[in-house]
């Protein structure tokens, strides 16, 4: 529901419907990741990945203030023992972050999935979905989107800037050349979502 909401929110789901084309809206939050595939201004399918920002979050000195479940088993799949109050160094940041786009990735790629990307996958595969080449256009939303696209240089305790640079580097060779589009609405496009929805 929340990826539906995304959809609608951010206008995903109205540039689809203007261009009659199909619109894969990704929207990169905190602790998830929702995906909604778009034919023609109606949401076919939706999903969702546990990756996502604020999997750990540290303090200005780089010490761990919180770490998910999900953050601590990507870290002890790379091999990195951390805890709550432990230092996190940049290159641990890049590894996670760049863990987690890669798993992002092959779930839109639409390959069969093993192991961690395979649990981490909250939902199915987005249902009658071919992958990235029947795509027209790519929108993000969600607080990572503010990143991915360039609004946003700030940083706010937790892996958003590495992931959002990740995200763009590995998604970019994925779709075709200029398939991905600007948000009406980033940050806030789940909330309007919601108003446009109930509505």
């Amino acid at each position: 529901h929340e990826a539906l909401l995304a959809a609608h929110g951010c206008g995903a789901v109205a540039l689809s419907k203007d261009e009659s084309c199909t619109v894969l809206n990704i929207d990169v939050g905190g602790g998830t990741t929702k995906l909604s595939l778009i034919r023609n201004g109606v949401v076919t399918s939706t999903a969702a990945v546990t990756v996502g920002a604020r999997l750990i979050a540290f303090d200005e000195q780089n010490r761990i203030t919180r770490l998910e479940e999900p953050g601590l088993d990507l870290l002890n799949e790379i091999g990195r023992i951390l805890a709550v109050g432990r230092a996190i160094s940049e290159s641990v940041k890049e590894d996670v972050a760049a863990r987690m786009s890669e798993i992002l990735s092959l779930v839109i790629q639409n390959v069969p999935l093993t192991g961690i990307a395979k649990r981490f996958l909250l939902t199915g595969h987005l249902e009658d979905y071919q992958g990235p080449s029947e795509v027209d256009h790519v929108v993000f939303s969600g607080g990572v989107s503010e990143y991915i696209y360039g609004h946003d240089a700030s940083g706010y305790g937790d892996l958003g800037p590495q992931f959002a640079r990740n995200i763009r580097e590995r998604l970019t060779k994925v779709f075709k050349e200029g398939a991905i589009r600007e948000a009406a609405e980033g940050i806030r496009a789940t909330v309007i979502g919601a108003g446009e929805y109930t509505v």
